[in-house]
């Protein structure tokens, strides 16, 4: 199965997802450890973006990796057929419609044995309050 679009394609070949960004990068995720693909309207009508969920093996939460493609309104047809398929072939669940809901914004806490770089600087802390803060009451539209 395969999706080629504008500057990206995905593919599924021997159980794994192949996704290629022409001139940007690649990455490969296998088919067992997508546990939602879903389809959300994104910029001009009838654009979308397919969202990709997927959980490493062995993690019960967190540690997730999430594989966003946008689709142009053209070929919006052709990407519902290929998440349809590949449900259907691979068992992957369709999630509840969530298109209402916005996504929530975290921030991984400074103790996390998963945090990548150094605690940012006291100063910074207030700053990132302020910016939850904000973010949390005025939503994007």
């Amino acid at each position: 199965m395969k999706l080629d679009l504008p500057g990206a394609s995905v593919r599924v070949v021997d159980g794994t997802f192949a996704f290629v960004w022409r001139g940007s990068g690649a990455l490969d995720m296998s088919v067992d450890r997508c546990t939602s693909l879903r389809a959300r309207g994104h910029g001009h009508q009838g654009e979308v973006q397919l969202i990709f969920q997927f959980r490493p093996e062995g993690v019960e939460a967190g540690g997730m990796v999430i594989v966003r493609i946008d689709v142009p309104a053209q070929y919006a047809a052709s990407a519902e057929r290929f998440m349809t398929e590949t449900r259907v072939r691979y068992g992957i669940v369709t999630p509840e419609d969530d298109s209402n809901q916005e996504e929530t914004v975290s921030r991984i806490p400074r103790d996390d044995r998963h945090w990548i770089t150094a605690p940012a600087h006291a100063d910074s802390e207030g700053l990132y309050g302020e910016i939850f803060d904000r973010i949390a009451a005025e939503p994007a539209s």
